[in-house]
């Protein structure tokens, strides 16, 4: 799971821009406006994005603006905290639960964080299931200041505390981490859109996560979320 194919062109995105550094109190503070969004426009469509200010200052009543924000407990929020790091649309991250879910359901599947294999090809390892070779692959992009998902380095580490530069395969036991080397194996490998529909969502998952290599099927990531 999560091997690479050599045959697919890296591609630069084209939709994303350049915006602010995200903070721990814009990602918090949109968690639960994310998962209200699903709950109303299951589509994956979204409007104008709202500025995280004004949604704090609607909440400032409810909200201590003291406290200290925690990454979320939940393997299906961190999800969540992870995408709004990566300024993911709600279709996207629901994605990334799906795949979550398809490889580790949530953390809970036997196996999820156990090491297996020879150093240098491990796998697959995390709530994500990344294996070392797409691991690799991904810390070496990072490396380099040209590539799509370098820009990502400042942010996280203004979120989460964590240099994803200094990260360790071994480190990928931590959700969060496996969970943000999962999304960004994907934005450096192909710059192919996820789908809105988990139909092309199960497509999308077995041609570039699972690859022909992979014994899943896109079958097999609809019933595990038909749920979800």
């Amino acid at each position: 799971q999560g091997l690479i194919d050599d045959k697919f062109v890296v591609a630069r995105p084209q939709r994303r821009s350049a915006r602010r550094p995200v903070t721990k109190d814009d990602i918090a503070s949109s968690i639960t406006d994310e998962a209200q969004q699903q709950d109303t426009n299951p589509s994956g469509r979204r409007g104008r994005r709202r500025s995280p200010i004004v949604e704090r200052r609607e909440r400032s009543l409810l909200e201590n603006p003291n406290a200290e924000t925690t990454i979320p407990s939940s393997v299906e929020d961190k999800v969540s905290y992870v995408g709004k790091i990566f300024e993911d649309d709600p279709h996207e991250i629901l994605f990334m639960k799906r795949l979550v879910n398809q490889e580790s359901l949530f953390g809970k599947a036997p196996g999820t964080y156990n090491l297996t294999g020879d150093v240098g090809k491990r796998g697959s390892y995390g709530v994500a299931q990344v294996d070392e070779v797409a691991f690799d692959a991904v810390k070496d992009k990072l490396a380099n200041p040209y590539s799509t998902i370098h820009k990502y380095i400042e942010p996280f580490k203004k979120a989460t505390g964590r240099d994803l530069t200094t990260v360790k395969y071994e480190d990928l036991k931590d959700d969060v981490l496996s969970i943000a080397f999962g999304r960004m194996y994907l934005m450096q490998l192909t710059g192919n859109p996820i789908p809105a529909d988990i139909q092309g969502q199960s497509k999308y998952w077995k041609t570039y996560y699972n690859t022909k290599a992979g014994k899943g099927t896109a079958e097999e990531f609809l019933n595990t979320n038909k749920n979800l």
